[in-house]
Parts: C-alpha cells; sequence; structure tokens
C-alpha cells in the first residue's frame, strides 16, 4: 500500500512540472444530496484543489482535490445523514481557452465521502462518478476564480462498525445522488 501511496504522489509531482497549465486552490461548495426513498440532507465542502492540463488552447489534463464536509441540513430524519465527514474527487478535465483571461472546463470522475456517524460506532464510505462544468476568470496572471456545477451518484457504498473487522451494515441505504454549485479560488503557476 505504501508503494502504491508513493507512485501516485510522484505521477502528480511529475504531472505538474511537466503540464502547460496548472492551478492549486481552495474551494467551497454547498452539496444537496438526496437518498434513496429517505430524505436527503445538505453538506457545506471545503476542499484543496488542483488541475494540471497539458496543451494550448484546448488541453487535457486531470483534476484532483482533498477536504472536509459540514453538515448543514437534514430532512431525512436519519442520524447517519448528518456527520462531518472527509472528500476526495479525482479525474480527467477538459479545459477550452476562450480567451487569456477566461476559459471553459469540463470533467469527470470519481469522488468519495469517508463519515463516521451514531457517536463514531458506525463508519460510512461511498464513492460516487461526478461530472462537473466550470467557466474561469483570471485576474492578474496568477488569480483564478471557477464557478460551476458538479453532479453525480453512488457507484458504491459501505456501512461498517468501527473496530468490526469488516462487517457491513445496509450498504443500500447510503445510495445518494448529489448537486453542487462551487467556487474554487485559485493561483495559477
Amino acid at each position: 500500500m505504501k508503494k502504491i501511496v508513493v507512485i501516485i504522489i510522484a505521477l502528480f509531482v511529475s504531472l505538474s512540472l511537466s503540464a502547460a497549465s496548472n492551478r492549486i486552490g481552495v474551494s467551497v461548495a454547498p452539496e444537496w444530496t438526496w437518498y434513496s426513498g429517505n430524505g436527503g440532507k445538505a453538506d457545506f465542502l471545503f476542499m484543496a484543489e488542483g488541475a494540471n492540463h497539458f496543451g494550448g488552447k484546448h488541453s487535457l489534463g486531470i483534476e484532483y482535490g482533498l477536504g472536509v464536509s459540514f453538515p448543514f441540513g437534514d430532512w431525512s430524519g436519519n442520524s447517519k445523514a448528518s456527520a462531518y465527514g472527509f472528500v476526495f474527487k479525482a479525474g480527467p478535465s477538459y479545459r477550452y481557452e476562450i480567451s487569456s483571461t477566461m476559459g471553459f472546463s469540463l470533467s469527470a470522475g470519481v469522488n468519495g465521502v469517508v463519515q463516521a456517524h451514531d457517536s463514531d460506532t458506525i463508519r460510512v464510505f461511498t464513492l460516487d462518478a461526478y461530472g462537473s462544468v466550470s467557466v474561469d476568470f483570471a485576474f492578474m496572471e496568477f488569480l483564478c476564480l471557477d464557478v460551476g456545477v458538479m453532479a453525480g451518484g453512488t457507484v458504491f457504498s459501505d456501512a461498517s462498525a468501527i473496530g468490526d473487522s469488516g462487517n457491513s451494515a445496509d450498504g443500500d441505504a447510503f445510495s445518494r445522488v448529489f448537486f453542487a454549485p462551487f467556487a474554487v479560488f485559485s493561483y495559477r503557476y
């Protein structure tokens, strides 16, 4: 496992050194989630995220992020739906440069959420597929604001008792669809 993590880190470092367009920044997003037949919730996401694109006006690349989610509201009546969590995302991205100060991006990938529920006795892991579209605006040469929307749904979910050796609870109860408008304040390099 350590070798895989080291290889992934080395890959991101090498990609960012050879990419034509890079950004790293902080994103904020309210996220609305609807569970299959079980109401929903709202969270507020804070992520450190980045993107590396290769090429000129039409550029393919990758985007990635790591952050936390804070519960904002719950209309499911389910205590499992509102907990602080750890979130991550990664996937391919396409950016079209409209002008030197504006660009348009499309991306898709996977994002995940890990949350502890019911006084930290149950751990819930949800892996989602997502798609996003955004427009970025450059201020000065190095400051950028991206605004857009991201939406997706569950690919895999698992709930297990913390401290237990992998006994799963009702994982289907955590199938979800989500929608999140976002803003990313980033530094271009």
